[in-house]
């Protein structure tokens, strides 16, 4: 169970590293914002699909960040309750740049927030990779889900993102990623039913230096487009 059902000569990257322990003032600069909205961008246009398709009144984003895709969220229903939940210096910037949305600092390792905030459909984006130990992660969304409630989780497919014999994440801030089948594996053993599980493109498809790096670049080295996985569950 410590290997989180990934393949045992894997190597995990033993150092944690978060926002908050490299903030500055500068932290959010212009460049940092851009990867904000650009990378899983996808995830967030299905949201806002099952959104409407739903007749979901209120969304929580576990790990929200700088809340930069929740805007597209927010456009495309404004009537819809935000909740985010991040780090305080992330949360402390959505409160300053935004005029919609619920912002909540907290720590799922150590909670404080109210066991009344709760909601029907939970979003954690590329948050489950950061994290030694994820089960906390996982318990966390267990006791913020309301009801029979819906969990949407998104996190990087190992083999399509670095190949089949790939055993550790050369980014630094991944502590590990898993293939599409140890994911599942992973949640169903925490208690999760899958409803549905597919692959996305990692970022949102407009021109810039991110889009050259993360699908011109990989279609020029013949690698796959679709990266990220993505996962509609609830509990069982």
């Amino acid at each position: 169970m410590d290997r989180y059902f990934i393949k045992k000569d894997y190597k995990i990257n033993e150092i944690n590293i978060t926002n908050d322990q490299v903030s500055d003032t500068n932290y959010w600069n212009e460049q940092r914002n851009l990867a904000a909205e650009v990378y899983q961008f996808p995830v967030y246009q299905f949201l806002s699909k099952y959104i409407k398709e739903n007749n979901m009144e209120r969304v929580m984003d576990i790990g929200c960040g700088v809340g930069r895709k929740l805007v597209h969220i927010n456009k495309g229903d404004p009537r819809l309750e935000i909740i985010g939940i991040d780090q305080e210096d992330p949360i402390e910037y959505c409160k300053s740049t935004y005029s919609f949305g619920v912002w909540y600092s907290d720590d799922f390792e150590n909670s404080h927030l109210s066991q009344d905030i709760k909601s029907k459909l939970i979003i954690s984006s590329d948050v489950i990779e950061h994290l030694k130990n994820p089960n906390l992660l996982l318990d966390y969304i267990k006791s913020k889900l309301e009801g029979n409630g819906i969990v949407i989780l998104s996190t990087p497919e190992r083999d399509s993102l670095r190949g089949v014999d790939c055993n550790y994440s050369p980014n630094k801030h991944h502590i590990r990623e898993w293939n599409y089948t140890e994911f599942e594996k992973y949640l169903e053993s925490q208690g999760f039913e899958i409803l549905d599980h597919f692959l996305q493109y990692p970022i949102k498809m407009k021109w810039n230096r991110i889009f050259f790096n993360e699908i011109i670049r990989r279609v020029v080295m013949f690698k796959p487009l679709k990266y990220n996985q993505v996962v509609v569950a609830r509990i069982k």
